[in-house]
């Protein structure tokens, strides 16, 4: 009998970061800053929600990603991260 389909394809960190930043960099990436807004603004993409900048270093050279955690409800939240973005504003607002 095969396994049930999973439509979700978890990938452990570990193995997700090697994926985007090489094999060669042993260290994911640091938190650097944790931002967040009072702003009850529709347009304002930290509207009830936190931006997290990891920043990660490989030799001379270091790259950021950000993370958007939104808080949809007190018990409800969702973490979005695509490590190619390097500004909140490049998350898309379609099916938020």
């Amino acid at each position: 009998m095969a396994a049930p389909y999973d439509p979700v394809n978890f990938i452990p960190a570990d193995v997700f970061f090697k994926s985007f930043y090489g094999s060669s960099q042993n260290q994911q990436p640091a938190i650097a800053t944790v931002v967040s807004s009072n702003s009850t603004k529709p347009s304002d993409p930290l509207r009830y929600a936190a931006d997290i900048k990891f920043q990660s270093s490989s030799g001379s050279t270091t790259s950021e990603t950000h993370c958007l955690l939104q808080f949809v409800t007190p018990q409800i939240w969702r973490i979005r991260y695509n490590p190619k973005f390097n500004q909140v504003t490049k998350y898309p607002d379609a099916n938020t």
